[in-house]
């Protein structure tokens, strides 16, 4: 009977379907299921997707297209959806970002970009929001640029709306990115952007300074980059732009329009020398004018004559970067009356490397300027190997800074200054120069550290402040070759000597872990000496408090990367704490407080016994019998302590430890 009934209802279905009397919503449904039915084969499941983006029903059929694309699926399947999510008209509101989700898939990547395209306007503003997000960044840039001009209105219009680098710590710094990718973006499309040129140009002008020099600068110099890469097409608009009243305007168009066209470097020069009084633009210009190169020396050098410091500044920098040519002039300048001029001018020497040799006995004799003889000791360095005879004769100055500073340079130009090993080494007795001179001895040589530990450990020991700072500096500096040595000083009977070296073994170990991949066998030695040793010092209830939180800062580290004795440690130590925080607190607590801290002491138990038994030495009576009564509770754990205590040379201490022992005995 079902079978009679059946048939005449199937060749009903079948006759409506071929007499064209289904609806749409029911081709539809009969569509998605041939797409989604397993056993269906691929090309009738290509054919049913074909069929159904042909039907007016867009609301439909997009989620259909969209729940495919979410879906796991062969590649042709996931393809043709893809390219028919391009053809429906109006776009549903899911098409676009499950299409930039899909940016991922390199097998997809082209297909999704064509659909995009298709798409138009929306899908570009999407695709530059989407620049925002770390995850989906770099896949909407590459899409961005392989639609290239297509989307260069959405790019200007986004441009104008996104922050600028003036408000970088203000605003999100993704709405910075943002903006740096879109003018990248727009650098790519080159000569057919050439419509953005007055946008770019206007730019400049939007980027404050005030806030980050650094950032705006390399947004004033992205910018300029951008306008060279769309070319020779705006030129025009440039030379029109080199005589904008604004200062950033101008500079900038300047700097674009010598990159596009050298030959216009008469128009560009006036331009860009009269910008180095500006203090935002004019270290951007520097580069510039050393690309231009030694026809601007003359104007440089007039420029630094009208002692504007801010222009005169910005010239030396450019002078520096010129380089050869400008070296003469940069000497002259530092025996110049004015601190700021023989600063800048000793830098810009510096960066010209070796061609500054000329400058050595000059510089030599600025080394005792306690004003000028730190950035004179690095400009010597980077004068490098030539300047280490005159450096070795500075070590034997009467001055000690010009020794001081002598060592410095040496210890910066490092191996190539080996001629100076042997004056070096007589001045490591030199309580002033003594540990710049082992420093310089062990870039030098790294394997010599046995030959100057004595040398940094006196320093680390010395009551000049000034001296025991550079040692501390010093031995963070050369790292993990001082961890023998520091073992030794972390048992010095100076507590600030100790504390210091708890503190560097802290660090050296921290730099051992954080900054080495593969630790190699003698880190891995230095390591298991210096964890259990920095242990001693937090599990000694006879140290300086100080010097054990110093030691347990210095075993974080260790205790991150998975060294079960350093966590253990801590772990106890972190007690250690609350017994100490919570004994302090008797004295001064309420009845009700009191009876909160006094069941923590008693849980964290034979921990918290020492700061309660030093607690008896209070003059407050009220501290004497509370800490008693916390130690009477805690009971027979407490008992060896108490009875060492009663040794204790504090009349008070030993009275209330007897009396407390008496008490345990009684309870």
């Amino acid at each position: 009977m079902k079978l009679k009934l059946f048939t005449p209802l199937l060749l009903l279905s079948t006759a409506i379907t071929i007499s064209g009397c289904e609806s749409p919503e029911e081709k539809i449904n009969r569509l998605k299921t041939e797409i989604t039915q397993k056993g269906t084969s691929t090309e009738n499941r290509l054919s049913a997707i074909a069929t159904l983006v042909e039907i007016d029903r867009p609301h439909i059929i997009s989620p259909i297209l969209i729940q495919i694309l979410e879906g796991k699926d062969k590649k042709e399947i996931h393809q043709r959806a893809i390219l028919s999510l391009g053809e429906i008209k109006p776009v549903h509101q899911k098409s676009i970002p499950t299409l930039i989700s899909k940016l991922n898939d390199r097998t997809l990547r082209d297909d999704i970009i064509k659909t995009l395209g298709k798409i138009g306007s929306k899908s570009y503003t999407a695709l530059i929001n989407a620049l925002g997000h770390d995850e989906t960044r770099d896949n909407s840039l590459y899409a961005l640029n392989q639609i290239g001009e297509p989307a260069l209105p959405n790019l200007l219009e986004a441009i104008q709306q996104a922050p600028s680098a003036d408000i970088l710590h203000q605003e999100s710094t993704n709405s910075t990115i943002v903006r740096r990718k879109i003018i990248e973006t727009i650098g790519k499309i080159g000569e057919p952007a050439t419509s953005a040129v007055p946008t770019l140009i206007q730019e400049f002008n939007n980027i404050n300074f005030d806030f980050d020099i650094r950032a705006a600068s390399q947004e004033f110099d992205l910018i300029c980059r951008t306008i060279e890469k769309i070319g020779e097409s705006a030129v025009n608009m440039l030379t029109e732009a080199t005589e904008n009243s604004n200062v950033k305007t101008r500079t900038g168009a300047a700097i674009s329009l010598y990159r596009i066209d050298r030959s216009k470097q008469n128009i560009v020069s006036p331009i860009l020398i009269g910008a180095l009084e500006n203090e935002h633009v004019g270290e951007v210009v520097t580069g510039v004018l050393s690309d231009i190169g030694e026809s601007t020396v003359p104007a440089l050098e007039n420029i630094i004559k009208h002692n504007n410091p801010i222009a005169s500044r910005h010239a030396i920098i450019a002078l520096g970067k010129i380089g050869k040519a400008a070296i003469p002039i940069l000497i002259r300048l530092i025996s110049s009356e004015i601190p700021e001029t023989q600063l800048s001018a000793i830098e810009a020497l510096g960066r010209t490397g070796e061609d500054a040799k000329l400058a050595i006995p000059q510089l030599i004799k600025l080394l005792a300027n306690e004003d000028l003889s730190e950035s004179t000791a690095i400009a010597l360095s980077e004068i490098g190997k030539v300047a280490v005879p005159h450096l070795i004769n500075s070590l034997k100055s009467r001055d000690r800074n010009a020794r001081r500073m002598a060592a410095i340079a040496l210890s910066e130009i490092g191996k190539e200054a080996k001629t100076a090993t042997n004056t070096l080494t007589k001045l490591l007795k030199d309580p002033y120069v003594g540990v710049d001179a082992a420093l310089a001895l062990y870039r030098i040589d790294n394997s010599k550290f046995n030959s100057i530990a004595p040398t940094l450990k006196s320093g680390l020991q010395h009551n000049d402040y000034n001296i025991n700072l550079r040692a501390n500096q010093i031995i963070e500096q050369i790292g993990e070759a001082t961890v023998p040595m520091l073992l030794q000083t972390l048992k010095d009977k100076n507590p600030e000597v100790r504390e210091s070296s708890a503190i560097l073994l802290g660090k050296v170990t921290t730099e051992i872990l954080v900054t080495t991949h593969d630790v190699t066998v003698t880190s891995k030695s230095n390591i298991e000496l210096a964890v259990p040793a920095l242990i001693n010092v937090i599990e000694d209830e006879n140290e300086v408090w100080a010097i054990r939180i110093a030691a347990s800062d210095g075993l974080k580290m260790a205790s991150e990367s998975g060294h079960s004795e350093a966590s253990n440690a801590l772990m106890t130590f972190n007690q250690i704490k609350r017994a100490k925080n919570s004994a302090e607190q008797i004295e001064k607590a309420n009845e009700l407080k009191f009876l909160r801290l006094s069941d923590e002491l008693v849980g964290i138990g034979l921990l918290a016994v020492p700061f309660l038994i030093k607690k008896f030495e209070s003059e407050v009576p009220l501290a004497r019998g509370r800490s008693s009564s916390v130690l009477t509770k805690i009971g027979p754990p407490a008992i060896p302590a108490l009875t060492k205590a009663l040794r204790n040379s504090n009349k008070l201490i030993a009275t209330w430890s007897e009396i407390t022992l008496q008490k345990i005995k009684k309870s």
